[in-house]
């Protein structure tokens, strides 16, 4: 019987090819993306879970005395043995914290390549469980010119040979220092949150405060040593502004989605990322589950006057069901494979979409199958209930007379169809709010300009950065140059400040910029009143220009020549707000302070924009003869503060990719209701086309009803949209409104998509022969 089930299922399978090739494509499309989503998901969620003492690690926190109730991960460098040597929770404590390395010298090869070494204490590798390739992690970091690397380093410098007892020159700011490999580590960065390339002794470095983790002893009490912590808080070193502040303790699995401390190793990941990134997921597969069951229903209304025949010649419930299952059966697996194929071969786009790294084994993830096996669960009981409700509830007499009456058969279920539709439409309007928001954070005045570039000079150079500013400046192609600490919007110092006001003592935290007389010049600072620095005459005592939000802050009208609150600073200028954080920030309070300190060793210059090209290299070439070890780079102010909202435009790109996606698997679902629609009303459509109708009217006719759906649907998608954009833009202090055209593009777009998909099959419909129509059936 199960022979003849499987004939019967192949022949109506092939017969009725284009329905079959839509319910595989959109069963794959949506398993596929339940693949991606939750290995994704099940990744994130176990971030650090390796660790065999994921559950006693704890990352030790201070009160941040810059930012009142914020912490930060900056520990003094006495307080972790203080802290171990007084209270027995604690078992063990590891301090460490990360450098760049941009030249690492291997045998006799260079390497250019900006690299993350954690700085860590021997008591890293035993309170953290990262795999060892070869060496031992006991001995590991047991001495001062040892160090750890990653298994993608050593592939790079050694190849497939052993890198045990192998020598690395680093190059660090200040110090050359030569290393022997003593130990390989398995590449788990993207299951860590702690994102690094090698790990050297912390001895071999001076240091005031680093990052601390403490290892506490089983089933210690966390709240009870954090109120110690507390109580003793005048026992426990502590930067502070004079008042005691305390410390408390992160769990290490809390420590990934924690998006207020961040740090140039450490990763994040927000909450809300990882919930859009499962909502989608889900809506994907649902929008899959419906296309398969609208043409589920299509191919029962099709099949009962064949279960009517069937009927009179004998056959029983369980002989139709078992039927109609293994044709649906075969679809399904069909599609399970497909999707299997499709989520290798996609894994790389989706690696770049989600800044992931995800292998070929996610495919074999314990989770990945069990919702696979769940979602074939949901379609197979889905499938079994419909066909035994549709062959129970009709009578013999129903089904050998369904086909002679064609204008009976309606589409089922429209509210599948409505709801397709409202997730596109949520879908679109959050593709270009998200669009017009990061158009805003490109194109957005942020008050500096964004054409400046950078050079950061390598400390053994900081000499020479005055001689090459001189020489960039002999060039009328260089409009303008300033060494300083840094651009400001890579690095800024923050100071505690203490004020009176109304005989009682207030502090502050101004963000503080250094650099020379052409500073603001360069940059392009808008001044608003006094002057700028002056080599010639700023010199002799500090000086220095404060931003609006400062001035706003203390109520300061004119404050050329007043006193910089809690300094001795003199105020000779005030400067329009610029942005120097990301947009999701107001901007804090600031100055600029005057500096011609030689550790001013980065550079930022301006090239005249009709010759940019030929001004850079100009630039290229005067770094080279100045710093020919090391090989000349540059970013701009631009490019840097884009950088800051990368993960905004991930998100987009990651909305983007699913609304295409839903939309596709929308409209080729659509483009099977209409061939089925006009089908089972082609003798209508004769009758009509006899009585004088025109074509225009016949295509109305189809298309009305799809065009109803839409209509309902944006009653329902557009509060839905308005909601879920206007909490993410929340995040913006700067931002869009919603304004009513993202709403009706969105309309638009989905209007434009129903309508080509349906044209084709409609104006086929208006123009076939009305006497060919009349012979339907």
């Amino acid at each position: 019987m199960y022979k003849h089930h499987f004939r019967l299922a192949f022949r109506d399978i092939t017969k009725n090819g284009f329905y079959s090739i839509v319910i595989i494509f959109s069963l794959a499309i949506g398993l596929t993306c339940s693949n991606y989503i939750t290995a994704f998901l099940a990744n994130e969620l176990s971030v650090d879970a390796f660790h065999n003492n994921k559950n006693r690690i704890y990352r030790l926190l201070a009160d941040d005395p810059f930012i009142p109730g914020k912490k930060m991960e900056y520990v003094l460098k006495d307080a972790p043995q203080i802290i171990k040597n007084n209270y027995p929770e604690v078992d063990e404590y590891c301090q460490n914290y990360s450098q760049h390395v941009n030249k690492i010298v291997v045998g006799e090869n260079t390497y250019w390549q900006q690299i993350n070494v954690l700085i860590a204490d021997k008591s890293f590798l035993n309170i953290f469980s990262y795999p060892f390739l070869e060496g031992n992690p006991a001995y590991a970091l047991d001495s001062k010119d040892k160090i750890v690397i990653t298994r993608k380093l050593a592939l790079k410098y050694f190849g497939n040979k052993s890198a045990i007892d192998k020598n690395l020159i680093l190059f660090f700011n200040k110090d050359t220092i030569t290393f022997k490999i003593s130990g390989v580590i398995e590449d788990v960065s993207y299951k860590s949150h702690l994102n690094f390339d090698m790990i050297v002794p912390i001895e071999n470095f001076k240091f005031d405060g680093s990052r601390v983790y403490l290892l506490l002893k089983p089933k210690a009490d966390v709240k009870n040593l954090e109120k110690k912590f507390s109580d003793d808080r005048n026992k426990i070193p502590i930067l502070n502004a004079g008042n005691p502040e305390t410390y408390s303790l992160q769990n290490l699995m809390d420590i990934y989605f924690d998006r207020n401390i961040r740090s140039s190793i450490t990763k994040s990941r927000s909450m809300n990322y990882i919930f859009i990134a499962g909502t989608i997921g889900i809506l994907i597969v649902i929008i899959s589950i419906l296309n398969y069951l609208n043409l589920l229903a299509t191919r029962l209304n099709d099949k009962k006057r064949e279960f009517g025949i069937n009927k009179i010649l004998g056959s029983n419930f369980n002989s139709l069901l078992g039927y109609f299952l293994v044709e649906f059966g075969i679809l399904i697996f069909i599609a399970f494979d497909l999707s299997i194929i499709a989520t290798k071969f996609f894994l790389p786009y989706f690696n770049k979409l989600t800044n992931s790294s995800f292998n070929a084994s996610v495919l074999v993830n314990f989770k990945v199958l069990l919702c696979d096996l769940g979602i074939l669960i949901l379609i197979f009981g889905i499938t079994l209930i419909s066909i035994s409700l549709s062959i129970k509830k009709q009578r013999l007499n129903e089904w050998l007379s369904v086909s002679n009456n064609p204008l009976v058969k309606k589409r089922n279920v429209p509210f599948l169809v409505i709801f397709q539709f409202v997730i596109s439409i949520i879908l679109i309007i959050s593709g270009i709010a998200i669009a017009r928001q990061l158009s805003f954070i490109y194109h957005r005045d942020i008050g500096i300009d964004r054409e400046v570039i950078e050079l950061r000079v390598p400390y053994a150079h900081k000499d020479q950065t005055a001689a090459i500013k001189n020489q960039l400046l002999q060039n009328p192609l260089i409009e303008s140059t300033s060494v300083c600490a840094a651009s400001p919007l890579l690095e800024h110092a923050m100071i505690l400040l203490h004020y009176d006001k109304n005989d009682n003592e207030k502090t502050y935290s101004p963000c503080v910029f250094f650099g020379d007389e052409d500073f603001m010049k360069t940059l392009n600072i808008k001044l608003l009143a006094g002057r700028e620095f002056s080599a010639a005459t700023d010199g002799d005592r500090p000086k220095c220009i404060i931003n609006k939000s400062l001035a706003t802050m203390f109520q300061m009208d004119d404050p050329i020549g007043q006193k910089l609150p809690g300094a001795e600073d003199e105020i000779i200028g005030l400067v329009e707000d610029f942005n120097f954080q990301s947009l999701e920030e107001s901007v804090a309070p600031g100055y600029i302070a005057f500096s011609t300190n030689k550790n001013n060793k980065n550079i930022i210059l301006k090239i005249n924009p009709d010759r940019y090209k030929d001004g850079l290299s100009y630039v290229k070439k005067v770094w080279n003869n100045y710093i020919p070890d090391y090989p000349f780079e540059y970013s701009s102010m631009g490019d840097q503060f884009d950088q800051m909202h990368a993960e905004s435009g991930k998100f987009f790109r990651f909305i983007i990719t699913f609304t295409v996606i839903s939309l596709i698997i929308t409209m080729v679902g659509l483009l099977a209701l209409t061939v089925y629609s006009t089908r089972i009303r082609t003798k209508e459509i004769g009758i009509r086309k006899v009585n004088g109708a025109k074509s225009f009217e016949i295509m109305t006719l189809i298309t009305k009803e799809n065009i109803k759906f839409l209509i309902i649907a944006m009653l329902i998608a557009f509060p839905a949209a308005y909601y879920i954009m206007n909490i993410w833009l929340k995040n913006f202090v700067y931002r869009i409104n919603l304004t009513w055209w993202i709403f009706a593009s969105a309309v638009i777009i989905t209007f434009i998509l129903v309508f080509f998909t349906i044209f084709g099959q409609s104006w086929r419909a208006a123009n076939r022969n009305p006497v060919e129509a009349l012979r339907y059936e």
